[in-house]
């Protein structure tokens, strides 16, 4: 079992006391709190400094020699019998990944997710987010497992390289889905309620409203006559002249990419299970 923890208080407290028995290893993100304290006592606790958490499942992945990798978000309560039920559920060789279904912790009864979906834009977010969680009965093929509760055969996960690190935080679970899906394996959805977590995980970004401003003199988005065009703020991180381009003004800037793995993918090296 590996849970990423980053200041998560008395959510991984609540966690752990789900996974009595388990042999578990905790990657702390964050800071000291008491509930590290707490959880040095019942598992294997690693020190990361924040590395983000497809680094931090990595670096969990590490520290174990089971066969079968299960990861779960420190904001979930995972069933007695969940962790067993997803392992035998991996017994097919075909079958890569398989995500526990997972309830929301506070309305138990409903999903929050029943499976993750990818649209053809590339966006992706909870499947069944919400549906009742009694109307999953079967195991089913889905696009990708969501990261808050899933497991892995060890030897597909080093095969795969872990997660990709370069994504901090969201979108690692659909990549790492994704690289399975091209090695023509699959992700599953057990039936079985085994987990219960907190809300969904949406791979969607928002930029902010903001209000018209006069802008200063030469500036590009303002029409003749000098009447300020109302703007949208851009999100972290964009560069005031993309804005202006997304508006349909010409930016004097080259819009730049990032490609995210520029290196060849190599296996993960992870200890032997002997």
């Amino acid at each position: 079992m590996i849970v990423v923890a980053y200041d998560s208080g008395d959510a991984l407290t609540r966690c752990l006391d789900s996974l009595a028995g388990e042999d578990v290893v905790v990657v702390n993100n964050g800071g000291r709190g008491p509930e590290i304290a707490d959880a040095e006592a019942r598992a294997r606790v690693i020190g990361a400094g924040n590395v983000g958490f497809g680094a931090g499942c990595n670096l969990g992945a590490r520290e174990t020699a089971a066969d079968v990798l299960v990861f779960v978000n420190p904001d979930t309560v995972v069933q007695p019998g969940a962790v067993a039920a997803l392992a035998r559920a991996l017994e097919q060789p075909d079958v890569a990944i398989v995500q526990a279904r997972l309830r929301l912790l506070h309305d138990p009864e409903r999903l929050n997710s029943s499976g993750n979906v990818v649209h053809v834009s590339g966006l992706a977010w909870p499947g069944g987010y919400g549906d009742p969680a009694d109307a999953l009965s079967e195991p089913r093929e889905i696009a990708y497992a969501s990261g808050a509760a899933f497991a892995i055969r060890r030897d597909v996960f080093r095969e795969l390289g872990g997660f990709t690190e370069e994504l901090f935080l969201y979108q690692e679970d659909l990549e790492l889905g994704w690289r399975a899906h091209l090695r023509g394996l699959r992700a599953h959805r057990l039936a079985p309620g085994v987990a219960a977590g907190e809300g969904p995980r949406l791979g969607l970004a928002r930029a902010e409203p903001r209000l018209a401003r006069k802008p200063p003199a030469g500036d590009a988005g303002a029409p003749p006559g000098g009447r300020p065009r109302p703007r949208p703020l851009p999100h972290a991180g964009a560069r005031p002249a993309d804005a202006r381009a997304a508006l349909g003004h010409r930016s004097a800037q080259r819009p730049r990419f990032r490609v995210v793995a520029r290196r060849p993918r190599l296996p993960l090296t992870l200890p032997s299970s002997a």
